[in-house]
């Protein structure tokens, strides 16, 4: 099970939108467009009574698509750098 932070890193990873109902949640997807054009429509890609669940379906359609696990990437910008000399 995918905790909050992987789940929100694969919303923005795919740019999936969120649509709040009343009783449910939608993700969904929009073909990428150049701005001139006409705003394509939203396809679904999960539903679920909470994010949580959306976001875990949409995961696990991902994973059976693909063949794969999906494994998020940490891209918070920091960077291990070697250590020379002492440090107190």
């Amino acid at each position: 099970m995918p905790s909050d932070a992987e789940r929100f890193r694969f919303i923005a990873k795919f740019r999936l939108h969120v649509s709040f109902h009343a009783d449910h949640v939608t993700l969904m997807w929009q073909e990428k467009v150049q701005h001139w054009e006409a705003s394509p429509p939203y396809y679904p890609v999960a539903e679920g009574k909470t994010l949580a669940e959306a976001t875990d379906a949409a995961i696990e359609r991902w994973e059976k698509k693909q063949g794969k696990r999906w494994i998020p990437e940490h891209s918070s910008g920091v960077v291990r750098l070697p250590l020379r000399g002492w440090v107190s």
